[in-house]
């Protein structure tokens, strides 16, 4: 099997629980950062990282991903 790209491992999360979400982007060697949650902003880190997953978590499931 072949390494996934972040932006691949942030496009397969969608839709997946935030746990779920949470193990696949550690298990492909990527950060875990969570942006906002039920509309509630989370105050992110100011650096950008090119292996940092960046997600929305809504009513537990992740609905946007971006890798930053």
């Amino acid at each position: 099997m072949t390494a996934k790209t972040a932006a691949e491992v942030a496009q397969s999360i969608v839709g997946m629980t935030e746990a779920n979400a949470k193990t696949t982007v550690e298990e492909a060697n990527c950060r875990w950062s969570v942006i906002m949650v039920d509309g509630r902003a989370i105050p992110e880190i100011t650096n950008v990282g090119i292996n940092r997953i960046q997600v929305t978590i809504t009513d537990g499931k992740v609905t946007k991903a971006r890798v930053g």
